[in-house]
């Protein structure tokens, strides 16, 4: 619960000691009052609330004091939900704001009260003030006492304060690094805004000091500031600016050495030195530009500088070599193996020697003059083998063959023979007749082949036979054996059975679809890819023949077609589509639907065994009869017959019953006569056993109309048709019970049905 500040518990208090309600002042309506919490006062005076832009917002509240004399004694605010929404505003909002603008009052006294936030902008005045904007209470309320003026003062003038940031009394700072000093002057009172502080670039004085003319010396930074009250603040620190560096000396070498350090040709030393900060300090040494053009183990050259920020130098050491290395014609050879006919039977190696006299060569990890590699031959034939390259440590290289080696060499045997056929073999790699395999040389890369194995014949029936070959060089080496097979078949297949895949799928032995039958062959020697073959029947009839196909073995040997044939009944197609006699058709009303139709087909194949009709009724809705024709190899085919039961039109209750909804008010237990009509199309259907009333008791709607019931009659009849009014007649005795409901219902035997509500009185 929330506690009402002391200003308004000392307004209530007074009220409570003048007789618990306050009047309205003087010429205005009585009503509760809506007033400010400004001060302890409840009158016509507007109140002060004074405000500093040094001191940010303030607080009051905004509340409800009852009064007598409106159309709601004492307090407006009786029950829940009672409540007044007020808009608040300021009328100078320049000077000052108000917040919320909005708020909602739903209490008297301090229970009430809400809270308000006045926030000064500029120095002046303004006036805050409330209006009604929706008033959900049961009395008025006068606003007239809610205004106060909220009067906004200047803050109180502090004093400035100034620095210089970026360098510190007596400090030395490197010229190429130092920033411009900058001056901060803060004032609560000239930048209201938080950290209140500007900032700017500081003057700066000339430097001073023997290197004056590279900006090299002592230097001061100088600030001032005038506040808006006239206040001044000075300030004003000296520095000192010193060469950091020493002079840079950078090279450049032409070409650029590569990753062994040495050069191959002629090369340029260009010497470049600067000193950004002290330039007229700067003396060299040994910086002359030089050009190296003979080969030197080492020349090492050296470039010293120096200025006001300190000395600094650069070395570049050279190393020329652009004398490839020499290679000797000298050679010795190693291996080649056993040598037959001049040939060496394996791989030759022949080594060759270099010199070199400057960069020398690295050879294991140590330089060295002398160099040498091991060639070894590569295929056979008449070969020559050439020096390697031999490559310095300046990569100066040699030709390749700069010195070479003839030798001899067939170090692999021959290629397998060649093999023919004096006959070709068949699309599937049989013979069907004898056949001679010849051997012949296929090639050597060497010393050549001398010689190959004798031809062979093959003429025996065989499925598989291996003649081999090989082929013998100069050099005594063996080729690889050449196998080839042969395969021999003089003989066709033979047509040994015929199998059904199935047996007949209709009645009475009859096929009705194509017949399938498997024709079974056997061969000796070749055999057969596919030893059974289906073949399908075509057409129809009672004596339909299957013939066996050709049959071909491996060999292409052929056993013609027809070697054997089976015969089947086939009947393939259904009965003709059966037509209808008799029957309904379109639609009907219930009760004078026709008999069930029969119906009638024919077939020219297996012959007709049957048609029957099913399906069909005679309830309201869609129905549908259906023929069947079925023939005596088990074919059926059909027709369909659809037809509709129309329903019939049952009229609504006449007078005295009201319907759509409406409850028939009626005393309990009196008779109400009932009167309705029924047809079946245009035509009034009179007999009495085809409808039945009903009725049950039901929840009553109370927001239903109503309307009472003008006829009521004595005693109570059975359902009749009353020839005379022309329609059914029948006198319904209610149940009692005041305030009850019921339900009274007409049922036909299609279905259709009528409704009306009662309510007992």
């Amino acid at each position: 619960m929330r506690t009402p500040p002391p200003r308004i518990v000392r307004i209530l208090t007074a009220i409570v000691a003048m007789g618990g309600v306050v009047t309205a002042a003087a010429g205005t309506a009585s009503a509760d009052l809506v007033v400010n919490g400004v001060d302890d006062s409840v009158d016509a005076t507007i109140e002060l609330m004074p405000l500093s832009m040094g001191t940010g917002p303030a607080q009051t509240t905004i509340y409800v004091v009852p009064a007598e004399g409106d159309n709601d004694p004492g307090c407006n605010f009786d029950g829940p939900g009672e409540t007044v929404t007020v808009n608040l505003a300021s009328d100078n909002p320049a000077v000052a704001t108000v917040s919320p603008t909005t708020l909602v009052l739903s209490a008297c006294g301090a229970a009430g009260a809400q809270p308000i936030t006045v926030t000064p902008v500029s120095v002046g005045s303004a006036t805050v003030s409330a209006t009604q904007a929706l008033n959900r209470a049961g009395g008025t309320f006068h606003f007239g006492n809610s205004r106060f003026t909220a009067k906004v003062t200047a803050a109180p003038n502090t004093p400035p304060t100034l620095d210089i940031v970026g360098v510190e009394e007596g400090g030395a700072y490197p010229r190429a690094t130092l920033a411009r000093p900058e001056c901060v002057a803060t004032d609560v009172e000239d930048f209201p805004t938080a950290p209140h502080t500007k900032t700017w670039l500081a003057s700066m004085t000339e430097i001073s000091g023997p290197y004056a003319v590279d900006s090299i010396g002592t230097r001061y930074a100088e600030c001032s500031y005038v506040d808006q009250s006239g206040a001044q603040v000075i300030a004003r620190k000296g520095f000192s600016i010193v060469d950091d560096s020493a002079p840079v000396i950078s090279r450049v070498l032409d070409p650029v050495p590569d990753g062994s350090g040495w050069y191959r040709g002629d090369v340029s030393l260009d010497w470049t030195v600067t000193d950004a900060q002290s330039p007229s300090t700067l003396t060299t040494t040994g910086c002359d530009d030089q050009r190296v053009t003979s080969d030197t183990k080492l020349t090492v050259f050296t470039c010293a500088a120096t200025s006001a920020g300190g000395s600094s130098s650069n070395t570049a050491n050279i190393r020329r070599d652009a004398t490839p290395p020499v290679v000797s014609p000298t050679t010795t050879i190693t291996g080649g193996g056993p040598v037959v006919n001049g040939w060496y039977t394996s791989p030759v190696g022949v080594t060759f020697t270099a010199t070199d006299e400057t960069s020398l060569f690295l050879v294991d990890g140590r330089a060295v003059g002398t160099s040498s590699q091991t060639v070894y031959s590569s295929g056979d034939g008449e070969l020559v083998v050439q020096s390697p390259a031999f490559t310095d440590r300046a990569a100066n290289s040699s030709a390749v063959g700069a010195q070479t080696r003839s030798v001899k060499v067939d170090t692999s045997a021959p290629d397998a023979p060649a093999v023919s056929l004096s006959t070709p073999a068949g699309a599937t790699g049989w013979h069907t007749a004898p056949v001679t395999v010849t051997f012949s040389p296929a090639g050597d890369s060497g010393s050549g082949v001398a010689a190959c194995s004798p031809a062979v014949t093959v003429d025996v029936d065989t499925e598989s036979r291996t003649v081999s070959g090989t082929c013998t060089d100069n050099a005594g080496h063996v080729s690889a054996a050449k196998e080839v097979t042969v395969k021999l078949d003089r003989g066709a297949p033979v047509v040994t059975q015929a199998v059904v895949t199935s047996a007949p799928n209709g009645k009475d032995g009859w096929y009705t679809t194509d017949v399938e039958v498997d024709f079974t062959a056997t061969d000796a020697v070749a055999g057969l890819d596919s030893a059974t073959q289906r073949v399908k029947s075509s057409g129809e009839g009672a004596a339909v023949e299957v013939s066996s196909p050709a049959f071909t073995d491996r060999a292409s040997n052929t056993t013609p077609a027809e070697a054997l044939t089976k015969t089947f009944k086939v009947d393939k197609t259904a009965p003709s589509v059966p037509a209808f006699v008799g029957g309904p058709s379109g639609s009907h009303y219930f009760g004078e639907v026709p008999a069930a139709p029969t119906c009638t087909s024919s077939d020219a194949g297996s012959g007709l065994a049957s048609c029957v009709v099913t399906g069909g009724g005679s309830s309201v809705g869609s129905h549908v009869y259906t023929a069947t024709a079925t023939d005596n190899a088990g074919h059926t085919s059909t027709a369909k017959l659809t037809y509709a039961v129309l329903p019939w039109t049952a009229k609504d209750f006449t007078a005295p019953i009201d319907m759509g909804g409406v409850f028939n008010t009626v005393k309990g237990g009196s008779t109400v006569p009932v009167k309705f009509e029924v047809f079946a199309g245009t035509k009034e259907l009179v007999d009495a056993t085809i409808v039945s009333l009903s009725n049950r008791k039901i929840g009553c709607i109370t927001s239903a109309p109503t309307d009472d019931i003008e006829t009521v009659v004595s005693g109570s009849t059975s359902l009749k048709y009353d020839t005379v009014a022309g329609q059914f007649h029948y006198n319904w005795k209610l149940p009692t019970g005041a305030g009850t409901c019921y339900e009274l219902k007409m049922t036909a035997k299609d279905g259709s049905s009528v409704t009306a509500n009662f309510r007992l009185k």
